[in-house]
């Protein structure tokens, strides 16, 4: 898998309220369509996680960008305001939430969380040869 690096990079501003996830997964999949379909499920459920963990844990504004990673393959980050930094729990013992940071840390090569001024992001990197 590489990743286009002269390609600009994809940003999508996401909205306080409902998380825009079918808009989402529809701009990871237009941009990722020369990848195989089981690398692209994988890259759409750990931005779907990544951005709904900052839904609920994170504040507005927040912005998801795909973008090439050091190595050649691709980055996913999601911005928020918040300085809560993101914890990997397991899951809610009523079956509700808490998947979410373990499923990017096992689609993902690596993850981890950036701090700048106003907020953080939180990423997910994937390998040209995953």
């Amino acid at each position: 898998m590489q990743f286009d690096q002269q390609r600009s990079e994809v940003r999508l501003s996401l909205p306080p309220g409902v998380p825009p996830l079918a808009p989402l997964r529809a701009k990871v999949r237009e941009n990722l369509a020369a990848l195989s379909p089981a690398r692209v499920a994988d890259i759409e459920l750990a931005a779907t996680e990544l951005v709904t963990n900052a839904y609920e844990h994170g504040r507005p504004p927040m912005e998801f960008r795909l973008c090439g990673a050091p190595d050649g393959g691709l980055r996913l980050e999601v911005f928020d305001t918040s300085p809560d930094l993101p914890e990997v729990r397991g899951p809610d013992t009523a079956g509700d939430g808490g998947w979410g940071l373990l499923i990017v840390q096992e689609l993902s090569d690596s993850w981890g969380t950036s701090i700048s001024v106003g907020g953080k992001t939180v990423w997910a990197e994937f390998s040209p040869h995953g």
